[in-house]
């Protein structure tokens, strides 16, 4: 039960009602985002080119806080990296002359639209166009496509409520909140520090490993469908040694041989790929979403992560907007539920807390709606 004085009480409840206004609109968006879209896509391309174009031009002008920020995040294109393809992981290497070697499956195969089907594609935010991403195996900002993303995607970007440059500091403020630049103070000594260290070494080389194509016991493996496509999807895989045995020498330091024996130790292997993939995919989850949040208001991250959202907020208001004191906050959480809990708490005894969290809520609705409403106008007032 809350316990706010009675100023407090009004002023949450107008609070609330704003809120709950501010995010109606944004559920009521989707459709009108789907409407909006579909009519830019009927125009021809020197039309959608020229639409798209003044709305950038126009909000490079705009003086709203939240716009003008993503271009501090501007990324050079051109000098990143591009993103490496997935590849298996190489019996040749890991388990010669025990395992056959794998073969790779195109889309256009049934077992390969199968599989898909077991593990789709896993990327967060689903509606944010984008040419680059986020190596969690290597830690670094890269890019997915030999372009930026063009005016039709910047185009859909605004109609889903995402300022241009949103594509950039997203996957710019993944990379802080990942590996956060940790000092030691009065709150975490040098041990602490080398623990937190330690942990996103363990996170990095875990991701590493996820990011090597999925393949079967029939050493079919399947182009574009990761080891994290098929972990996030399901947490109880068969894994071949071929995958094992680079996880023990990697993750856990430890050295085994194929044929892995079907043994107690085995089973103890598996279970400890099992729950350090919960992990990395609980912290990676966190962190994505986190990134999306400091975006917009309502990102599409799946009904899944749909509670970590509001509470994403919360933190952004706690940490007043701030990546790098996000990074060092979420740096320190070793369980995302008890996280989840202490914040609940916050919010239910102080009407300050909840309050800032739902200013936050209702500002980033705000901003979604203005730039829905601005490609559609552009559309219908052409």
């Amino acid at each position: 039960m809350r316990t706010f004085a009675c100023a407090s009480i009004t002023a949450l409840v107008a609070a609330t009602l704003g809120t709950r206004g501010a995010l109606q609109d944004e559920a009521q968006g989707s459709t009108k985002r789907q409407s909006t879209i579909e009519l830019f896509r009927a125009l021809q391309p020197a039309e959608r080119s020229a639409i798209s174009r003044g709305l950038q031009r126009r909000l490079q002008r705009d003086n709203d806080p939240d716009v003008q920020r993503l271009f501090d995040f501007e990324l050079r294109f051109d000098k990143l990296p591009i993103q490496a393809a997935a590849s298996p992981h190489d019996p040749a290497l890991w388990a010669k002359g025990v395992a056959p070697a794998r073969r790779l499956l195109s889309e256009d195969a049934p077992a390969w639209k199968a599989a898909r089907a077991r593990f789709p594609a896993t990327r967060s935010p689903s509606d944010l166009q984008r040419h680059v991403d986020y190596a969690w195996g290597r830690g670094e900002v890269v890019r997915s496509n030999a372009q930026r993303i063009d005016d039709d995607a910047i185009f859909e970007n605004l109609a889903n409520g995402y300022a241009p440059l949103s594509q950039d500091a997203y996957v710019s403020i993944l990379a802080i909140l990942d590996a956060p630049k940790l000092e030691a103070d009065e709150k975490a000594k040098p041990a602490d520090i080398a623990a937190l260290e330690a942990s996103i070494k363990t996170r990095r080389a875990v991701a590493f490993w996820a990011e090597h194509l999925y393949a079967d016991l029939d050493a079919r493996a399947f182009a574009g469908i990761t080891l994290w496509d098929a972990w996030h999807a399901h947490d109880d895989l068969d894994v071949p040694d071929v995958d094992a045995i680079p996880f023990a020498a990697k993750v856990l330091g430890e050295t085994w041989k194929s044929p892995i024996p079907a043994n107690a130790a085995r089973t103890a292997l598996y279970e400890r790929i099992r729950k350090a993939m919960q992990r990395y995919r609980r912290e990676r989850e966190l962190r994505e979403v986190a990134a999306a949040t400091w975006l917009t208001a309502s990102p599409r991250v799946g009904p899944e992560l749909g509670r970590l959202v509001v509470r994403m907020h919360q933190l952004w208001a706690a940490c007043e907007d701030d990546p790098a004191r996000m990074a060092d906050r979420l740096a320190r959480v070793t369980d995302r539920d008890r996280l989840l809990e202490e914040l609940d708490r916050a919010a239910g005894r102080d009407a300050a807390v909840y309050e800032a969290r739902e200013d936050r809520r209702r500002r980033m609705a705000r901003l979604a709606a203005k730039l829905r409403n601005m490609a559609r106008d552009a559309i219908l007032e052409r």
